[in-house]
């Protein structure tokens, strides 16, 4: 359990620094506060299952790969849910 919450928040800190790298150093935008949103969606278990793939879904949609690795996260845990 802890060692997903690690992979979550160091996942969550990639993507914060790779949209700020892509928007040009800014770390105070939409794209930062979407990472940071999709992360405490995939860190909180009690959501409905579909809310964290549907967070990072539009997120990858919106802004690309910076949101990648979240949406692999949730992918993966859609799968262990079977819920593919």
């Amino acid at each position: 359990m802890y060692g997903r919450y690690g992979l979550v928040l160091l996942l969550t800190a990639v993507a914060v620094q790779n949209s700020a790298a892509a928007i040009g150093g800014q770390y105070l935008t939409t794209c930062t506060a979407a990472a940071v949103l999709c992360g405490l969606a995939l860190a909180v278990r009690r959501l409905p299952w579909f809310v964290a793939p549907g967070l990072t879904t539009v997120a990858t949609a919106l802004w690309g790969w910076p949101m990648l690795p979240l949406l692999l996260v949730a992918v993966f845990d859609m799968t262990a849910r079977r819920r593919t």
